[in-house]
């Protein structure tokens, strides 16, 4: 029992992180003068999609991450798609290489990963959160070389911690980790929110790395299954 509530909290912090980074994201695509065509909660088969403001609303079946499609971001779209996505784009909104730099980065960059952080410093508070978000980056690079192990040595912690804490402080503890994975995909979306002009070869660095790191990502959402199903 111990260990599906476990997976459940993992599974809620994910959605939560995915949820969060898309809404904030989306929230602030007029701060940032863009428009969103996209916004997508999760990967895998779409299970519903609506229509809201013009900008088309998906959740699939993992909600484990998030995307924002953004009219002009994507240097590989052409003439035509960039037209077809930009029709319903309200007045005053601007092709992403055309709006503020610094709004880009405010909106993009910093705003979502505050956010996600922020509620783990109201359950933890800042110094213990801090603390959890930086050994989560080593742990990643640990399961970049082990994942499986290192999954097993996380999930009996958290074990521990959902008995003798309860679910909130474990959920808030998992966001941390999700923090962590948001700091190491700053390498990739940093470049990409200070673009001048439509730019390939920051966009197939910015897969290249985003791959790196979800590699030991989808290794440990193997390993947190098979150690649920094998009771931890």
């Amino acid at each position: 029992m111990t260990a599906f509530l476990v997976l459940a909290c993992l599974c809620v912090a994910g959605l939560l992180a995915a949820v969060l980074f898309a809404a904030v994201t989306f929230a602030l695509t007029p701060f940032a003068r863009v428009f969103a065509s996209k916004v997508v909660v999760g990967f895998g088969p779409r299970l519903l999609s609506r229509r809201v403001r013009g900008t088309e609303i998906e959740l699939r079946l993992v909600p484990f991450l998030s995307s924002v499609d953004l009219v002009g971001a994507n240097p590989f779209a052409t003439p035509e798609e960039i037209a077809r996505a930009s029709v319903e784009m309200p007045a005053g909104r601007l092709r992403w290489t055309e709006a503020p730099r610094w709004r880009r980065v405010v909106a993009f960059v910093v705003a979502p990963r505050a956010v996600v952080v922020a509620l783990p410093v109201l359950f933890l508070g800042p110094a213990r959160t801090f603390h959890h978000v930086v050994s989560g980056i080593g742990e990643i690079f640990a399961g970049a070389v082990s994942p499986f192990d290192t999954a097993r040595r996380i999930l009996v912690a958290a074990a521990f911690v959902v008995t003798s804490e309860g679910v909130p402080t474990l959920v808030a503890l998992c966001l941390c980790k999700m923090t962590s994975f948001a700091i190491l995909g700053l390498p990739a979306d940093l470049p990409f929110a200070m673009v001048r002009a439509p730019n390939q070869t920051v966009a197939k660095l910015r897969a290249v790395w985003m791959l790196v790191w979800f590699v030991p990502y989808a290794a440990w959402i193997v390993a947190w299954v098979a150690w649920a199903l094998r009771g931890g």
